[in-house]
């Protein structure tokens, strides 16, 4: 009896084991075809701060491409095509261009010439270009008609009414001026902020959230590789629980903020319950 009832544990131990190198081999090979998935998010945001000559006004957000060995020249390449083909009036880079070696950032620039928008194309730093030629990134951003909005804002103007977009550098770099990104803002005005840290907003004063109406934000990949979407460790190497500020859109203090995954990857080609994305934004009042 003892011996089968041994015989019988050794089956079942086998048969757990090799349920799990299955389930393993499962989730690495999802997590290596995950990259290649793009997850176009499209809604309608509603606002009653929303002019009137800007309904059906199209915005989209893009951010954490880390253009570079594992986000190559093709990935890019069809990734301002698929922007393009949404005709949008503006287009919002949200950090984080160029990993590795940035001599690949000119390849990057000669790609992302391609984008094409009615109105504007907006960027902000993310932490990657704080760290590295930041003087190079601006340069070339007012080269290809990006316009850089370092800690500073810009309107678009439709007739008599206008709607402004507002952007800090990176939360990181410890230059983020919310109050610079805001003068002149009033709280009648429809503002789009941008940050490529989500942790800018989470500071932002009280007074300074009213006057914001919808914010963008990236930087945590959505933790990239996470525990089946609930839990991950953030480019910062924080545990994040993935609620709140680490993705989707949030409601604070009368702010929508909206955490995009982003379109790439660092350190490793792999994803895992936190697929690229990017945005598509019809304004309505």
């Amino acid at each position: 009896m003892v011996k089968m009832h041994e015989e019988k544990s050794k089956k079942l131990s086998l048969r757990v084991s090799f349920i799990a190198i299955v389930i393993l081999i499962l989730c690495l090979a999802w997590a290596f075809f995950e990259p290649f998935l793009l997850t176009k998010n499209e809604f309608v945001y509603h606002h009653e701060d929303i002019p009137k000559s800007f309904e059906n006004f199209r915005i989209v957000f893009v951010s954490d491409i880390h253009f570079g060995k594992i986000n190559g020249e093709r990935r890019l390449e069809k990734l301002v095509d698929e922007i393009n083909e949404y005709s949008p009036d503006v287009v919002i880079l949200g950090g984080d261009y160029v990993d590795g070696d940035f001599s690949k950032a000119y390849k990057f620039f000669e790609i992302i010439e391609g984008l094409k928008a009615e109105r504007e194309i907006y960027a902000v730093f993310g932490n990657h270009e704080n760290e590295n030629e930041e003087e190079f990134f601006a340069d070339m951003f007012a080269e290809k008609g990006i316009v850089f909005l370092d800690n500073e804002n810009e309107s678009i103007e439709i007739g008599k009414e206008r709607i402004f977009f507002c952007g800090t550098r990176d939360e990181i770099s410890g230059d983020a001026d919310i109050s610079s990104a805001l003068e002149g803002v009033k709280d009648e005005d429809f503002t789009v902020f941008i940050s490529h840290n989500p942790k800018t907003l989470d500071r932002m004063p009280l007074e300074q959230a009213e006057i914001t109406d919808f914010a963008l934000a990236g930087h945590f990949h959505g933790g990239q590789i996470t525990l089946f979407g609930l839990l991950a460790i953030s480019p910062d190497l924080d545990i994040l629980p993935l609620v709140g500020f680490e993705k989707g859109i949030n409601s604070v203090d009368g702010m929508d903020m909206l955490v995009s995954n982003g379109a790439g990857q660092v350190y490793v080609p792999m994803r895992f319950f936190a697929r690229r994305e990017m945005h598509i934004i019809d304004l309505s009042s």
